[in-house]
């Protein structure tokens, strides 16, 4: 992935700070939503 942590950081992540990483990634890719950028992996 470019610009933010590796997929199997996301893994150990808390839901809490797997959405505000969903935030900020929307704020660089707003065409995508969190679940379908979730969906990427």
């Amino acid at each position: 992935m470019e610009n933010g942590i590796p997929f199997q950081d996301i893994e150990d992540m808390d839901s809490e700070a797997f959405f505000k990483y969903l935030e900020r990634q929307s704020e660089s890719n707003s065409k995508l939503s969190a679940e379908e950028f979730y969906n990427q992996f």
